[in-house]
């Protein structure tokens, strides 16, 4: 085997029956196997340590995003470079991973495995390569069955391969996991993201302001704190307020999360220029490396909200450089291209294409065209001209 492996799998809806089941055919095939609970107050599983499972013992911060970002951070620290995501309940036979082995030392992007679900039910399941160059996780990437983990994805070299097949929110495992959340003593703080995260903004505020109050014991636990309440009143349409607590903690504790929180508030305010520069430090990195994964935070997401608060401020010159870098960095994010063709509203596909053609070849552009669908009419007509 080349490049080891490490396997990720979500353990706590499952039994332990089930998890055997899936480590099984892992052992000696991966680097690891890791199995991600939500705490070290939810359970242990010490009867499958033997069959090869690692437990995470890490502390649930109340998201997934985070969960996994940190035990994924952890292994890249040991070089382990290709991560698969597997569901407790999820099989995949042998033959299937030196099926994977090969692909992922090509330059295959998505592989559709053969996935047996449970006991007896097969099912063919989709593993996204994401190429070391780009945003997020390297190696094999499954952003099911929590709509949240979209936050690292986008469509990626083939367009018929959906990436946001997960259950509904409201669904089992979502409803399993607020009745563990609302039973076990977990952290007020931990509770209040997970109402942040369920769209529950008002109960969230009121409980930050009552019983996680209470919790608040250090100047980190004040920050973390101070951070929910912002997160909180830029979910219920408040950004001035928002912008009142994030100001002086900005000051006291950048970081990519805040400063893109910063970046939502001063545009809703219509402060865009003050905006784009929150959103550009944020997606840059100039402020660190995200703490939560949120949607926007993340460096392409943050980068397109710099270059369209670019353009609301009459700036369009700098908004094209941060289009630029978008497009070069990120030439699959579908949402960067329709603030192209807005800049360069009414110029003539010979025009565009001359432009693009200074910072990408004709091969990419021709591949990103002929991959990308359901794009505004100036972008389908710019397609037809290039793959014609």
């Amino acid at each position: 085997m080349g490049t080891p492996w490490i396997v990720i799998i979500n353990t706590w809806p499952y039994s332990g029956e089930d998890i055997e089941r899936a480590v099984a055919s892992l052992i000696g095939w991966a680097e690891k196997v890791i199995g991600a609970e939500l705490g070290t107050w939810h359970r242990s599983l010490p009867e499958l340590a033997s069959s090869g499972l690692e437990i995470s013992t890490s502390e649930w911060t109340g998201s997934f995003r985070a969960q996994y970002d940190h035990l994924v951070s952890e292994e890249k620290r040991g070089e382990f470079p290709r991560v698969l995501f597997l569901e407790g309940n999820e099989v995949i036979r042998r033959m299937d991973l030196h099926r994977l082995e090969a692909l992922t030392n090509g330059q295959e992007s998505a592989y559709r495995m053969s996935i047996v679900c449970g006991e007896d039910q097969e099912r063919k399941e989709i593993r996204v390569l994401k190429p070391v160059a780009w945003h997020g996780f390297s190696g094999i990437y499954k952003p099911d069955p929590y709509p949240e983990l979209a936050a690292f994805c986008q469509d990626i070299k083939d367009i018929d391969i959906s990436l946001f097949t997960g259950p509904n929110p409201s669904g089992p495992k979502k409803d399993q996991l607020e009745d563990i959340l609302l039973e076990s003593p977990v952290s007020p703080l931990i509770r209040a993201r997970w109402l942040i995260e369920r769209r529950k903004f008002a109960e969230a505020l009121r409980y930050l302001k009552k019983d996680a109050l209470l919790s608040i014991d250090s100047t980190p636990t004040q920050i973390h704190w101070q951070t929910l309440v912002a997160e909180t009143l830029m979910g219920m349409n408040r950004p001035l307020a928002a912008l009142e607590v994030l100001t002086p903690l900005i000051s006291l504790s950048p970081s990519a999360d805040r400063g893109y929180l910063m970046g939502r508030a001063l545009y809703d305010l219509q402060r865009y220029e003050q905006a784009s520069t929150y959103f550009f430090q944020s997606g840059t990195g100039m402020f660190g490396e995200r703490e939560y994964q949120e949607p926007g935070s993340d460096s392409y997401r943050s980068l397109w909200w710099a270059a369209h608060s670019l353009i609301m401020g009459k700036r369009p010159k700098d908004s094209f450089l941060i289009v630029k870098r978008l497009l070069e960095n990120y030439p699959f994010f579908q949402d960067a291209w329709p603030l192209f063709f807005r800049l360069f509203a009414g110029a003539k596909v010979e025009e565009l294409y001359e432009i693009l053609t200074q910072f990408m070849s004709p091969k990419d552009l021709h591949e990103v065209f002929e991959r990308l669908h359901g794009m505004d009419i100036d972008a389908e007509r710019f397609r037809s001209w290039v793959l014609r």
